[in-house]
């Protein structure tokens, strides 16, 4: 569950969303989401909702190099040279390596190529494969997804009389290679306007200027690929790639290939038109599990067959292979929750550090991705490979990964990565140092609690059809433009179940008054134990879709986490409560999640407690006495409290500071506050019919001028007054006294003098000085009640 100090609600701006919602003719919720993805410019908005690749994309000349290796592959086509494509074993070295080969095929060149394998070649551009092409005749390395540091490869390659075009995107080395030509926009002097692209968007703009070149309309039909290889690299979904993936989406949708046919009904994918997450978590799993398991040429296979049967039994390998993944990642993870649950201390490092016997190196990357999310501390999963230890590092936006592990560089054999992700090697026998050494730095670069973002605070009512089809607007979703999420408040988690082959997931309905949702939570089964689903609401965050099911539509919730509810409450309505021994200042109890007040006071009674109930008056305590039996518990208002209780427990919310500071508060052991919004809105009324601001004033003011008579108002004329002021008839006493310290009233038996003007400024009143001070007060209260995390340690401290 998740700790709710880690909620992060994004600030929201109506008035600026109502006007962007206006010119774009958009549902507000839409435009409020735009503004907090920083686009609260009109254009920029329309481009992000509506550009494709074809009006967001620049000309691919503007590349570095972009003219050379036309001119170099367009020289190799004509003499018949072999061209070597050489790629990498993700998703996204697998669909460049087709896209390249396939698409130099139909510019007429031949082609040969090679994806390495993850266990035996590793990363980048491997020698053997390079010299092994060189013999069978290749006269040009072109690679794509690597290459950049790739030093030695290449000079092999040029060493054999080979040409070498670079295709790449990653992070350039202090020292570069010295290919014929090299394609990257994270060359310094690369003028191409676009940077955070992928390997295979390099890979197309070579493919895009070639054609561009022969006065060919760009090769749209392998934006497909484009749009798969994007959404599983994780690139973030904003400029040219939000608009090559939105045209991609449309390509993939016509299912032209049969291996990515085959791959989406093996997934169990419903014909298009088809969002991020059905390729995220649908295609792109499944090929990447060719690279994970055994070796990325499947996927390469895959995706290059044109024979139905054959992509159906190679989609239903990669299937199998996928579930391998899957079952060897759930092993790995419960192992590491084993091992945190049997030592709760190696949590308290703050920094999880596991290696395993026989953990395999193909998701390590992904286990450690799922400890983050559940635990929010950086994760460093390994598994032994002889004397070392092979891994991934995972991080939470709290923690700057790199940064922690440059403070303990001597611990590694080797590391690289960035600020979320890394990879590393160390010694077998060095664990438990590295462990211990992270822990250190971690803390040192560690900013606040890793934060769980929250788009909006919605009711359930608003979780409905409608929005759910209004977000489709703001696909393609994913990295730079995640999902949103929502928070719904105070809701009942009903008819929970669990699900899944192997019993990881719920299933449940989420209601909120006499609404209620269907909803999934994944890999949240652990949870179940943590809902008192009879007892209890929750804070719930979600993400909402549209779903069918047997030709009628619903939204579907698909929560994301449930906020721990009190610990106190939760083991008092388990009649489980250890309380902690005093330290000074009372403890504070947040009951007001509880789904019955009287099961509440009932548990305090059956553990023994005799509570001091604090009600706001008569009406308030009749109901009391009248659910619980009265001997038991001692009911009383704050004006009438009485000290002597351990336990004190408020039905109704204070007026002031005041209230706090009663000895029967101060000297009790346990405050348990178990009012709710009702009766905070309902004391807010009440005050608010108190408060005399200036207009207030000048209308009191000026009624008891149009009542009076030559300067004298008489007591026969003061119900008049109070019935045209009737609002603030409560209020006015308090007004008089104020009119007597600015000398404006002055007063005798049976009336009051009425002068004209007393020739002091309203805030010279000392009692209109209290009455703003104790307002302040109050709203300060309302505040700190109305957060949800209680927050009066300053008021509940003893003097």
């Amino acid at each position: 569950m998740l700790h709710p100090r880690r909620l992060s609600v994004r600030p929201t701006q109506p008035e600026q969303a109502r006007a962007l919602a206006q010119a774009l003719d958009i549902p507000e919720v839409i435009a409020q989401l735009l503004i907090q993805r920083q686009l609260p410019d009109q254009d920029a908005a329309r481009s992000f909702l509506y550009d494709d690749a074809s009006q967001v994309c620049s000309d691919p000349m503007l590349f570095r190099d972009m003219a050379k290796a036309v001119a170099r592959i367009e020289s190799a086509i004509e003499q018949g040279h072999s061209i070597f494509i050489h790629g990498d074993y993700d998703v996204d070295g697998i669909c460049s390596t087709v896209l390249l080969a396939e698409g130099l095929q139909e510019l007429g060149a031949q082609v040969d190529h090679h994806v390495p394998c993850r266990f035996t070649e590793g990363y980048g551009v491997s020698v053997k494969a390079v010299e092994a092409a060189a013999a069978r005749g290749a006269r040009m390395l072109l690679t794509c997804d690597c290459g950049s540091s790739s030093h030695t490869a290449i000079e092999t390659a040029q060493s054999l009389g080979m040409t070498v075009i670079v295709t790449d995107h990653h992070h350039l080395p202090a020292r570069l290679p010295t290919p014929d030509a090299h394609l990257n926009p994270q060359l310094t002097d690369c003028s191409y306007p676009f940077k955070p692209m992928f390997g295979t968007t390099v890979a197309y703009k070579l493919l895009c200027a070639l054609h561009q070149q022969r006065g060919l309309a760009w090769p749209t039909h392998f934006l497909d690929l484009v749009a798969v290889a994007t959404i599983a690299d994780v690139m973030p979904l904003v400029g040219e790639n939000r608009g090559l993936v939105r045209s991609g989406l449309r390509q993939l949708a016509l299912l032209e290939r049969p291996g990515l046919r085959a791959l989406a009904q093996i997934s169990g994918l419903e014909e298009g038109p088809w969002g991020s997450f059905a390729v995220g978590f649908g295609l792109g799993p499944r090929l990447n599990a060719a690279g994970r398991l055994e070796h990325a040429r499947l996927g390469v296979q895959l995706l290059m067959t044109h024979e139905d049967e054959s992509a159906r039994k190679q989609a239903s390998y990669l299937d199998k292979l996928n579930q391998q993944r899957r079952d060897l990642e759930a092993g790995m993870r419960a192992q590491v929750e084993q091992r945190l649950t049997q030592n709760p201390s190696l949590l308290e490092l703050g920094v999880v550090v596991e290696a395993g016997e026989e953990w395999h190196q193909g998701v390590v990357g992904i286990t450690a991705s799922r400890v983050v999310d559940r635990y929010g501390l950086p994760a460093f999963i390994m598994g032994r490979v002889g004397d070392v230890c092979k891994g991934s590092a995972r991080a939470p936006e709290n923690v700057n990964l790199h940064e922690a592990m440059q403070k303990c560089a001597d611990v590694f054999v080797k590391f690289g990565g960035h600020a979320r992700a890394a990879g590393f090697t160390v010694a077998w026998d060095r664990v438990d140092e590295m462990r211990r050494r992270l822990a250190e730095a971690v803390a040192e670069v560690r900013q606040g609690p890793a934060p769980v973002h929250v788009d909006l605070e919605i009711d359930l009512k608003s979780a409905n059809l409608d929005l759910a089809r209004s977000l489709k607007m703001l696909e393609p979703l994913g990295e730079a433009n995640r999902t949103p999420v929502f928070l719904a408040r105070r809701v009942r988690l009903d008819s929970l179940k669990v699900m899944g082959k192997t019993g990881e997931h719920l299933r449940c309905r989420l209601v909120q008054g006499n609404l209620e949702r269907k909803a999934v939570a994944f890999r949240m089964a652990d949870d179940r134990p943590h809902i008192l689903d009879k007892h209890l609401y929750y804070d719930v965050t979600f993400e909402l879709e549209e779903e069918s099911w047997e030709g009628n539509s619903y939204a579907s919730l698909r929560v994301q986490a449930v906020l721990e509810p009190e610990p106190q409450v939760f083991a008092l309505l388990q009649n489980k409560a250890q309380w902690n021994q005093p330290n000074g200042a009372p403890s504070l109890v947040d009951g007001r999640n509880v789904v019955s007040r009287r099961a509440y006071l009932e548990a305090l009674l059956y553990q023994g407690h005799t509570p001091l109930v604090v009600v706001h008056d008569q009406v308030q305590r009749e109901k009391v006495q009248g659910a619980l039996p009265q001997h038991l518990l001692s009911i009383e208002t704050y004006a009438s409290l009485r000290s002597g209780f351990d336990d004190v427990v408020l039905l109704y919310p204070p007026s002031s500071r005041q209230d706090l500071l009663q000895p029967a508060l101060q000297q009790a052991v346990r405050v348990h506050v178990l009012f709710g919004g009702r009766e905070l809105r309902q004391e807010i009324q009440r005050q608010s019919q108190l408060w005399l601001d200036r207009p207030r004033l000048e209308g009191v003011w000026k009624a008891i001028r149009r009542h009076s008579r030559q300067g004298r108002l008489e007591v026969r004329q003061f119900p008049s007054v109070e019935e045209e002021i009737r609002p603030l008839k409560a209020s006015l006493q308090q007004a008089v006294q104020v009119f007597e310290e600015l000398q404006l009233v002055e007063r005798t038996t049976d009336s009051w003098i009425i002068r004209s003007s007393g020739g002091r400024k309203l805030e010279e009143s000392r009692r209109y000085q209290e009455m703003c001070q104790g307002r302040e007060q109050f709203m300060q209260l309302v505040q700190r009640f109305d957060e949800r995390h209680l927050r009066l340690e300053e008021h509940l401290a003893r003097a």
